[in-house]
């Protein structure tokens, strides 16, 4: 029995619907283990970026958290002598697209998660301010590299 050109044709896109609807979840499924790090072991520490501001070095690393759902803890590392880093914690809940830099400006230092602008940090005084709260955070203090060197 002959098929009709429209059925043909009905069973060609129909099949085409399906593949698109299948790249649209696994494209949801990879971008869900990317970001929240899946893939990553429990308490593993990467450098994400890295630069000079001010003539100071600054790193900022993620860490993973325990739970394999969660995401990263970032922290911005800030170097005051090559045995002594300050550092600060950019977000315990980190994913793994914002990319945070650091610019100088006059006397401080401007944080930015992508490019809006997330804290400024008085590096002579160690504060590093939230942009939207009152209290200044003080610096933790790490003595040798960052991690990934044997730090944190």
């Amino acid at each position: 029995m002959p098929v009709s050109p429209n059925t043909r044709s009905s069973a060609h896109w129909s099949g085409w619907v399906a593949r698109i609807c299948l790249g649209c979840i696994l494209s949801v499924v990879g971008l869900f283990v990317f970001e929240f790090g899946c893939y990553v072991p429990a308490g593993k520490a990467f450098k994400d970026t890295a630069g000079i501001a001010g003539g100071k070095r600054w790193e900022v690393w993620f860490r993973k958290n325990k739970d394999s759902g969660e995401p990263f803890t970032a922290r911005l590392f800030i170097e005051r002598t090559p045995e002594q880093w300050y550092h600060y914690q950019l977000d315990f809940e980190a994913l793994r697209s914002p990319s945070y830099r650091i610019q100088a400006q006059g006397d401080h230092f401007v944080v930015l998660e992508g490019s809006s602008p997330l804290a400024t940090l008085d590096e002579a005084l160690g504060h590093f301010h939230r942009i939207g709260r009152d209290e200044p955070e003080a610096a933790d203090v790490t003595f040798g590299p960052p991690p990934g060197r044997g730090g944190w």
